[in-house]
């Protein structure tokens, strides 16, 4: 096995490691066309002008789950192509998210911090701070630097609207941000500790980025998913656990 094939296999776990915690809110995306085939599949064979009750079929045909996804995902897929092609804003956000962020806070927070800490810091025993200090240390930084978010939505709000219970709130989410940025750091920063690939780094923060946080709105009543709660809940336990155990 060559050093490039190493390489690439560390790529690729580091990425399945990634959607494994993910696995949840994958789960969720195949129950919303599995529901949807159900019902369009309900629909068809619904007698005409019958108020009977007509139970979802529990396996959809084939032809309504490829409706179901057609409707669901690549219709909305060739729109978002449209609005990127077309909506000059809407395009520089999603490079953003999706390119130019997670590359350039590679770059510096992990490339250029954690390198220098790892070959260059001493403690006050003379001893060199161990990785695992470096990958607690090292996302402060990276968390730290989103903190300019709380200013900008702040400045955003209406001179009538900035009220202690909405400033309360902005500080509230601004402390959410830091901690869930400052965990995806220490993950990164593990990372690149381990396997030393900042292109491993880079595509873990691009599919995070996409990913986005978890949506735990099938655990209300009136959601589509709600039936569905307790298997997803199940996936999004498993995802944590074999997550922890791929460390």
């Amino acid at each position: 096995v060559s050093l490039n094939d190493i390489k690439l296999l560390q790529v690729m776990n580091a990425v399945l490691h990634a959607a494994v915690l993910y696995l949840g809110s994958i789960q969720a995306s195949w129950f919303h066309f599995y529901h949807y085939a159900r019902i369009l599949q309900m629909e068809e064979t619904r007698p005409r002008n019958s108020n009977a009750n007509v139970k979802l079929p529990l396996m959809p045909k084939p032809q309504y789950m490829f409706i179901s996804v057609n409707r669901l995902w690549m219709k909305s897929s060739k729109e978002s192509l449209q609005l990127f092609l077309n909506d000059e804003t809407f395009r520089w956000t999603i490079l953003r998210n999706l390119f130019i962020a997670p590359i350039s806070e590679e770059v510096i927070f992990r490339a250029c911090i954690i390198a220098p800490l790892l070959s260059s810091h001493r403690n006050e025993d003379g001893q060199s701070l161990s990785p695992t200090q470096i990958c607690w240390i090292a996302p402060l930084f990276f968390g730290v630097a989103h903190l300019h978010h709380f200013h900008e939505q702040y400045r955003r709000l209406p001179l009538l609207q900035r009220t202690k219970q909405a400033i309360l709130q902005l500080i509230v989410g601004l402390l959410f941000q830091l901690t869930y940025t400052t965990l995806f750091g220490a993950y990164a920063s593990h990372l690149f500790v381990r396997t030393g690939s900042l292109l491993a780094v880079i595509l873990v923060h691009i599919f995070c980025n996409y990913m986005g946080l978890p949506d735990f709105s099938f655990a209300s009543p009136t959601s589509g998913l709600y039936c569905y709660r307790w298997l997803l809940w199940c996936a999004y336990f498993i995802g944590i656990v074999l997550f922890i155990k791929g460390f």
